[in-house]
């Protein structure tokens, strides 16, 4: 800031620019203005859609898409063969855990296991670990919702008490609150 900042001024530069921004006459022209006469500057190229947009869009039915979506995502796809063979694995997953599906898992940990990304591979491996508990998932109508919903409970409770919370202590307050 030179000079102001050797006399002891401690505050931004741009505070200092829209202080004095009314002292400049008003014919002098402004810096970053364009001079009168000239053709507008030409817009800036439209900014890419952001990865978790994307990930929705390559979810989305084709139907849903819109043409946008559905040109910006063909191009996608042609360029990266990778995150084609993502997209469809994880359509078919939604698809099998929608519909319930037993017999459409053994397939799709196949397909999960064998030349997909490595996320998918490493998915498809834990699934195939505890296969007894997504069996049981798909087939069974219990849910451990409720059950989620008071561990949760108990954790903001704890939260609330900044660490203090030893377990009499954390007991008389879910107790009494009850």
């Amino acid at each position: 800031m030179g000079r102001v900042g050797e006399q002891g001024y401690r505050g931004s530069l741009r505070t200092v620019q829209r202080f004095v921004a009314g002292w400049r006459a008003p014919d002098e022209p402004r810096r970053g203005k364009r001079p009168a006469g000239l053709p507008p500057a030409p817009l800036p190229p439209p900014r890419p859609p952001s990865p978790p947009r994307v990930r929705w869009w390559l979810l989305l039915p084709t139907a849903e898409r819109t043409p946008a979506q559905a040109t910006f995502l063909a191009a996608l796809l042609a360029r990266c063969p990778e995150v084609a063979v993502a997209a469809s694995l994880a359509r078919d997953f939604l698809a099998l855990l929608r519909t319930r599906d037993q017999g459409a898992l053994a397939v799709w940990l196949d397909r999960g296991a064998s030349g997909a990304p490595p996320e998918f591979r490493e998915l498809a491996a834990g699934l195939a670990q505890d296969r007894d508990a997504v069996d049981a998932a798909l087939s069974l109508a219990w849910s451990n919702g409720q059950v989620e919903g008071h561990v949760n409970k108990l954790k903001l409770v704890k939260r609330a008490m900044f660490g203090r919370a030893g377990f009499p202590l954390l007991r008389r307050r879910v107790l009494g609150a009850a």
